[in-house]
Formats: C-alpha cells, sequence, structure tokens
C-alpha cells in the first residue's frame, strides 16, 4: 500500500526526525483521496510507516493542514490505527495535529487520518514538500481527486495519469514512485 507524509516529530516542526529514530522510523508512502463537493473538501489519508528496529517505536507525530484565508481551519478530524482500529487523541494546534503512534518491531504499520475543511474559494491545498526532512522518497504515492458533478477542474499540480468519470463525479488519479516531491499538492475547479 502506498501512503504521504505528515507525521512528524513535534521536536522540530517539520524537521528531520531525531537522531537516533531516523533509520529505525520510516516514512514509507501514502495513499490520499479527496472528494470535493460544493460544500466541502474531505480528505482520506493512509500513511505507511516502517519500524526498522526490534523494539517497538513509540512517537508522537506531528501533522499539518494548510490554513489560510480561503481555506479555514478542518471542522472535523478522525485519526486511528488502520491495524488495530483504535482511535487516537491528538492534540489540535493552530495550524496542525499531533498525536502518539506505537508502531511494532520490523513491521509496516498504516495510520489513517480524515478531516473536512470549507474552502471559502474553489481550492484546496496538501502539504507534500515536508516529505524531504524524512531524509528519502516516498517508495509510493497515490493521489485521487474526486470531484462531483457538476463540477469541472481548472487545474491541479502534478498531472493525473488516468481520469475516470462515473455517474456521480470525475476522479483524477496521480501515481508516483520514488518521490520527492517539491511542490505542494494543489487543486482548483469551477
Amino acid at each position: 500500500m502506498r501512503i504521504a507524509i505528515i507525521l512528524f516529530s513535534i521536536l522540530g516542526f517539520f524537521g528531520a526526525p531525531c537522531a537516533g529514530w531516523s533509520q529505525s522510523l520510516q516514512f514509507e508512502g501514502e495513499i490520499i483521496r479527496v472528494d470535493i463537493s460544493t460544500e466541502s473538501c474531505v480528505l482520506i489519508g493512509e500513511y505507511l510507516f516502517r519500524n526498522a528496529s526490534k523494539s517497538p517505536i513509540q512517537r508522537t507525530l506531528y501533522y499539518p493542514f494548510v490554513i489560510s484565508d480561503t481555506l479555514p481551519p478542518p471542522d472535523s478530524i478522525v485519526v486511528w490505527c488502520s491495524q488495530s482500529g483504535e482511535i487516537s487523541d491528538y492534540h489540535r494546534q493552530e495550524k496542525a495535529i499531533s498525536f502518539p503512534v506505537t508502531i511494532p518491531a520490523d513491521t509496516v504499520t498504516k495510520y489513517t487520518i480524515v478531516y473536512r475543511q470549507t474552502p471559502t474559494k474553489n481550492y484546496f491545498e496538501y502539504i507534500l514538500t515536508t516529505t524531504a526532512h524524512w531524509g528519502k522518497p516516498l517508495k509510493s504515492a497515490d493521489f485521487i481527486f474526486m470531484l462531483a458533478h457538476p463540477i469541472k477542474l481548472q487545474s491541479i499540480s502534478y498531472a493525473p495519469d488516468s481520469t475516470v468519470i462515473t455517474e456521480s463525479a470525475t476522479g483524477y488519479y496521480i501515481h508516483r514512485t520514488n518521490f520527492s516531491p517539491k511542490n505542494n499538492l494543489s487543486i482548483s475547479w469551477e
């Protein structure tokens, strides 16, 4: 599976992971789906973390949001460990959340984050550039934008690999491997 970047040590706002665990804890990938309607944008993100050590890792991770005049803070957020099904408590900050994770020894663990933002203009942005702070490209990253009809795509920051039209929405699919993003992922529509 594939996942994106967002979870970081609280000690360094998007800084490199703390010495001593940067090689043991690896951010491997992400799958991001954004459902865009006339009322809101809902992001469902799956994030894969590998613990390459022989001991469990417990950390507090940091997940930022784009907050601007046109993108207010999320009005709902849920975080959980996909393997255990346990919902994680999180601490809300001005432009982010932080939450504890436990990753068993020598495993890949998936965390899922769902949030909703209500843009004041037809624009959404997702932070990708912080991936560089992990020191490695993502093995795999998938991004899916679903635009409910009659919404029409105006622009997207990464060229879609494919487009699928259904009765209720148009989907734009982006797949990258060995991905070191230079820009955030943004989309605008009319």
